[in-house]
């Protein structure tokens, strides 16, 4: 740490002080640096004088100093002329900071000083003080350094020299206000000129030495914003690896010094210099691939660094070239042009998408069918244990919130600055998903956000956000900007990740507050065209509402690329019909984003068998969608309650069923006025599937029925079959089993399906057992 102790001689006399300062060396002990002579200056220092007899002492914290120069690059800094007999190279030794210091190597040259300089457009008119590194390895006396300016008139302003002692000469201050000017300066043209400052030089006077070399290092200044082009230093770099799996995560880091990348010139200082770090590749095909980087970590003080990242998952065997680097100053710096191998794996399936055949349903990059199974845990302090359970029950599916209490990725106060802590928590998730086989819907804000929490928002006025009613983020520009940069975020740190499901905009939009239903459309369409344009690895978009009414047009969009709805009700059969079919008009695959008995948790209390779960997730399964029905209240029903083994019968039936291009029509059967047993199912010309239930356990989970599904033997007749043997198998819709399997014959185009008395409800499915295939057309 650095301090300053600060002496006055006496009340009324010149303003000189003396400055002790103490801070380590390279081998971290402590230097002390006694009776250095600054002259101070208003706006220079702020004490408080404490006074004891004749003697004042005061104790000031440390002005603050801003990078100037960090002498990574080189060819800034010359020789004033040729006559100077001077050279100017960069080195790694006898740096104070960064990976280089500047070394001025000085010889006799007749005129007592050498100078150096660059060319700058500097505006100096509000600083005061300048401050550099010496190393001085020379063995004479007498050995000074002085500042010197110019300006576009070519006036010259030089300030007092300073002494140079042996070693390391650290923060040696330059007072380039009028009373820290050398004697003779026109101070009048420098005061009036300083803030177009064309030239800064450093004047070297040898003193006693014929020639010799200085290490010079850390200009800085008191006064932010003076040049915003420094250098970035670069301290650490990974390379890619030799070779890579298919579809396998992987992560290249770049980091920097926090100095030499902050920015104090904004109306939030310690805000970061915008810096473009890319890995440029090119596929095995040949097609180029520019995948942007992000900002990772952001450690801050003296030792501070600041570590950026690309991410990808290379999709395709063979080898790859990369350029991996980093712009700036609008020139591209490769820090690495090593290429891997991508080796093929059976092990990963790649990320999922629309399938490329039959639009209407997913598919993972290997082409392997994939059927949404699983449930919502939006939030949760550890969802390691609900993966866990999700591995263990065969489901595949998980939808999670970013929101104010569950890793808010926007700070709370500052809608242009990432939450780090909250992004490495989604990492987190994001690496159990892969280790438990789950994939994310990430759902980046909710319909409360826009609406009756606004005042958590920091969208909002009150927290910082440019937005004073929640129903002007639709709207505003900067809030639109603002959140683009999370889409931009969210797709340079997560995009690449084969886990990642569907990113979804906005939980339940209907549910927000907004001046007209076409602002919440525009948003949507400008935010989904955004994203679609940025993100290199074609992820799937979505968003949700429990009405779609009045907001149609959103699913329509081209960037929308599937449908989700939610609902909470016991007319479970019905709604899920109705919502099919009013859903069926996008021609997008389509699935019960939430359901549950009610949208309060207490309604769902008294279901502790989960009777609703039970039918939601099989009369689900039984409608032709694209994925099963996501359950609400993880963690104050389901888990409580222990209900998963709902889910693993589920998955048990649906493993191995494949619903692309088959003509599945819904169909519906009941068994007399008197009775409460119905069937849902779905059929094609070679197969059946089909759920037998009692009604009366949906709109009453909490009371067991009294009747059986089957008091006596029946049969169902499905027409429009081809004719010949089926198998059929009777499931436990309870424990996942088969529970019988016979073989059947269809005559006629009908096929005959026999059921036994039984007292639960249960699932069958009737196959043909020939080689005959059903397809269908697609858009």
């Amino acid at each position: 740490m650095f301090y300053h102790e600060v002496y006055s001689p006496g009340r009324g006399k010149r303003g000189v002080v003396r400055l002790r300062e103490t801070h380590p060396d390279e081998m971290g002990r402590k230097i002390i640096m006694r009776n250095k002579n600054v002259f101070t200056t208003a706006g220079m220092l702020i004490c408080t004088i404490l006074i004891s007899g004749g003697c004042q002492t005061a104790k000031v914290a440390e002005l603050t100093r801003y990078l100037l120069d960090d002498f990574e690059r080189d060819e800034l800094w010359t020789l004033d002329s040729a006559n100077n007999y001077g050279q100017v190279h960069y080195s790694s030794k006898q740096v104070s900071r960064g990976r280089n210091a500047m070394q001025l190597t000085f010889f006799d040259n007749g005129k007592g000083k050498t100078m150096f300089r660059r060319e700058v457009s500097y505006d100096l008119s509000e600083t005061t003080m300048m401050w550099i590194d010496v190393f001085n390895p020379n063995k004479g006396d007498n050995m000074q350094i002085a500042l010197a300016f110019t300006n576009k008139e070519r006036q010259f302003f030089e300030t007092t020299s300073v002494n140079l002692g042996p070693g390391w000469n650290r923060n040696l201050p330059f007072d380039i206000s009028d009373s820290g000017m050398k004697e003779g300066t026109d101070l009048s043209a420098w005061l009036a000129q300083r803030h177009k400052t064309t030239r800064i030089m450093m004047l070297v006077s040898p003193g006693e030495n014929k020639k010799g070399v200085l290490s010079v290092d850390n200009l800085r200044i008191d006064r932010p914003g003076v040049n915003r082009n420094v250098w970035p230093h670069l301290i650490a770099a990974s390379k890619p690896p030799k070779t890579l799996y298919r579809h396998e995560p992987h992560e290249l880091v770049l980091r920097f010094t926090e100095e030499s990348l902050r920015d104090d010139a904004t109306e939030k200082p310690g805000t970061l210099i915008p810096l473009k770090i890319q890995a440029r590749m090119t596929k095995p095909s040949g097609k180029k691939l520019i995948i942007n980087g992000f900002l990772k970590a952001h450690k801050k003080g003296l030792d501070g660094n600041i570590t950026y990242a690309v991410r990808f998952a290379p999709d395709s065997p063979g080898q790859w070239g990369i350029d991996f680097g980093y712009v700036a100053e609008h020139k591209w710096q490769s820090i690495s042009t090593e290429g891997f191998f991508c080796k093929k794996t059976i092990a990963m399936r790649g990320k999922p998408r629309i399938d490329p055949v039959d639009p209407r349903f997913f598919s993972l990059q290997d082409n392997t069918f994939f059927y949404p199974l699983g449930q919502n845990v939006c939030w949760a302090a550890d969802y390691e244990p609900y993966m866990k359970a999700m591995n263990n029950y065969g489901g595949n599916f998980m939808r999670i919130w970013i929101c104010p209490w569950n890793n808010p990725l926007l700070m709370s106060d500052d809608v242009n600055k990432i939450n780090l802590e909250s992004a490495d928590k989604i990492d987190d998730i994001f690496m159990l998903a892969q280790k438990y086989g789950i994939y994310i819907q990430l759902v980046l804000t909710y319909h409360d956000a826009v609406g009756k929490n606004w005042d958590r928002s920091p969208f909002s006025k009150k927290n910082g956000g440019p937005c004073v009613l929640p129903q002007d983020f639709w709207i505003n520009k900067e809030a639109r900007k603002a959140f683009k940069k999370k889409i931009d975020y969210v797709i340079k740190r997560w995009s690449y990740h084969p886990n990642l499901f569907a990113i979804e905009l906005v939980n339940e939009i209907d549910h927000s507050f907004r001046y007209k239903d076409k602002d919440v459309i525009t948003w949507h369409r400008e935010m989904g065209d955004y994203l679609k344009q940025i993100d290199p690895h074609n992820n799937m978009l979505t968003t949700s509402a429990v009405s779609h009414k009045g907001l149609a047009e959103i699913w329509k969009q081209p960037a929308i690329d599937f449908v989700t709805s939610h609902f909470y009700n016991r007319k479970l059969a019905e709604e899920l019909n109705r919502q099919y079919i009013q859903h069926k008009i996008y021609n997008k695959p389509y699935f019960i984003g939430e359901t549950g008995l009610s949208w309060q948790a207490a309604g769902d209390q008294t279901d502790r068998d989960g009777q609703h779960l039970h039918h939601s997730l099989w009369l689900a399964w039984m409608t032709p969608t694209s994925g099963n029905a996501l359950p609400w209240w993880w963690d104050t029903h389901i888990e409580p309650n222990k209900l998963q083994y709902h889910f693993s019968a589920a998955a048990a039936y649906s493993k191995g069923e494949d619903r692309r291009g088959k003509k599945y029509r819904k169909f519906t059967e009941s068994f007399g006025t008197e009775s409460t047993t119905r069937l849902q199912g779905m059929a094609n010309r070679i197969s059946v599937y089909g759920f037998v239930y009692d009604s009366e356990s949906i709109a009453r989970p909490d009371i067991k029925p009294t009747q059986p599904i089957f008091a006596r033997k029946r049969q169902i007749n499905i027409r429009g079959m081809l004719d010949g043997e089926y198998t059929l198998q009777i499931w436990d819709t309870y424990k996942g089993l088969i529970v019988t399997q016979t073989i059947i014959k269809c005559e006629n185009g009908t096929l005959e399906i026999p059921f036994s008395i039984t007292k639960e409800d249960f699932a069958f499915k009737a196959k043909f057992n020939g080689n005959a295939a059903v397809t269908t057309s697609v858009r």
